[in-house]
């Protein structure tokens, strides 16, 4: 599917998926017709029992896309509100990596989640007592919040690039606070890498390549502008400059 839409920057499949997106319903009626002429032209089907069209929100790739901006799949928020409290080290790894989904959507996540990371570190002793608790509560009640990624679709809709810019910025401010950590940080660090999606797909192109922006990896289209600067040390962590030799 890839190929029959390579030179139409408008419509962007992933895998099997298509999602179409236009500021007005005349431009998304000319950008439909578009799309479903060059699949009758590469005899492409598709099922019309899983097409969705002139919606007002859909569900796509771990997002729900409207017109108020990007918001969190509503199955994976209830994981984190009904997830059961963590007895050990790898239950609370689990967990920090399924609210690292919500890190777009929670400016200060990094603050909410500081308390609880100190449990990652190698010799940190598990004592979960009710401080503890109350912090683990406190994340599970952020998703309860109005969660949205409202300004950034709002400056998208010009153009595709724009929203690649957006995500673009979020992009490197992540991977730059990865460049520099003290050697229990890195640990804590590669931790949580291990355990974000969006992470394991950068890494996935940083080890065995990247293809044209539009065959990324969805969650590691962001990275693409920097992908020659990008690097994963032996700990899987991702970082952006001059590679290390040590």
């Amino acid at each position: 599917m890839d190929e029959i839409y390579e030179e139409d920057e408008d419509i962007n499949p992933y895998f099997d998926d298509i999602a179409l997106g236009s500021p007005t319903v005349e431009e998304h009626c000319r950008l439909l017709r578009r799309t479903l002429l060059k699949a009758r032209k590469a005899n492409l089907k598709f099922n019309v029992l899983k097409t969705q069209l002139s919606q007002t929100s859909v569900n796509y790739l771990g997002h729900v896309l409207s017109d108020e901006g990007i918001k969190p799949d509503p199955k994976k928020i209830r994981a984190i509100e009904e997830f059961a409290t963590p007895n050990c080290k790898e239950d609370l790894q689990r967990f920090l990596g399924v609210v690292t989904y919500l890190a777009k959507f929670t400016p200060h996540l990094s603050n909410l989640t500081h308390n609880l990371r100190q449990f990652l570190k190698k010799y940190s002793v598990w004592i979960w007592d009710t401080n503890t608790e109350r912090d683990f509560e406190l994340l599970e009640y952020v998703p309860g919040k109005n969660l949205v990624i409202a300004d950034a679709l709002s400056r998208a809709q010009s153009t595709t690039d724009n929203f690649d810019d957006v995500l673009g910025q979020e992009a490197t401010v992540r991977i730059n606070l990865l460049t520099q950590a003290s050697p229990t940080k890195w640990e804590e660090i590669a931790s949580l890498t291990a355990g974000d999606p969006e992470m394991q797909d950068v890494l996935f192109h940083i080890n065995n390549g990247w293809p044209q922006k539009k065959k990324t990896k969805i969650a590691a289209q962001p990275y693409w502008h920097c992908k020659e600067e990008l690097y994963s040390t032996k700990e899987g962590i991702i970082c952006r400059g001059h590679t290390h030799n040590d």
